[in-house]
């Protein structure tokens, strides 16, 4: 049985859920593969934040609103842990601070996983090489399709195949707002309920990710991103759909293209 100390960036609804996954799978973890899943730091930019080094009760936090220090959490680089997982919210300007979260943790000798579409965004190529030179492994597979395995399938199942064409909706936001709307919800009752949900995020956050994954696939380097000439200002539930059709992306020989 081998531990697995793990800080975790970022509480709020995915950090939430992904200690209560954790939790759930912690029996499966030891007994299908050795490992013991030890949360050694949770920490958060405005709900405090939690640490212990011999390991953390995550049903005692999950339990509470807000993480029980206050003030300047500590560096990442001096906490004691073998995997970073960030999930903090996504900054669509400029992947910070989690891109800064990644960097400290590789340079730390840690693994890193991510659901932050930023970071990949902006220097998914800068983090691979980091990765790289500290021999560790960086995974991201929970920033698109809600965790369907997209990038997995390339690395593992295809690893020969030229991909020609990847389409769908690569989000759980946009098929949320389209299938809403088909039941005859209104635009501002959808994006409310899924705000609630904590599935909607902001606008216009993906087209520099959706770049960086078309560079994932060999036969796609160099291509160029095609936007779409429309904006994204969200008007009414007509424009509104519009624009989320528009946002199903195809990856193939000529980039990412916009449908």
């Amino acid at each position: 049985m081998r531990d697995v100390r793990i800080a975790l960036i970022g509480f709020g609804h995915v950090g939430r859920a992904f200690a209560r996954l954790l939790l759930l799978k912690q029996y499966l973890l030891r007994e299908r593969h050795g490992l013991n899943p030890v949360v050694t730091a949770v920490v958060t930019a405005g709900h405090g934040w939690a640490r212990n080094d011999g390991g953390l009760q995550l049903s005692a936090l999950l339990s509470s609103n807000s993480l029980p220090e206050g003030g300047r959490p500590p560096a990442i680089g001096s906490l004691a842990a073998d995997v970073l997982i960030e999930v903090t919210t996504l900054n669509p300007r400029t992947g910070q601070p989690a891109l800064d979260h990644l960097r400290q943790a590789l340079e730390a000798g840690m693994h890193v996983v991510t659901a932050n579409k930023g970071p990949i965004a902006y220097d998914l190529q800068g983090l691979q090489q980091l990765a790289a030179q500290r021999a560790r492994q960086i995974r991201f597979e929970a920033t698109v399709a809600d965790d369907l395995p997209v990038f997995n399938l390339l690395r593992y199942g295809l690893p020969t195949a030229k991909v020609g064409l990847v389409r769908g909706i690569l989000n759980s936001t946009t098929n949320y707002l389209l299938s809403q709307a088909a039941r005859g919800v209104s635009w501002k009752e959808a994006l409310a309920e899924a705000q609630r949900l904590g599935i909607a995020e902001r606008v216009g956050a993906r087209a520099g990710y959706l770049e960086a994954v078309g560079r994932l696939l060999p036969e796609q380097h160099g291509s160029e991103l095609h936007r779409p000439k429309r904006g994204v200002a969200l008007v009414d539930l007509q424009l509104a759909i519009e624009v989320c059709v528009r946002r199903v992306a195809n990856v193939g020989d000529h980039g990412i293209v916009f449908a």
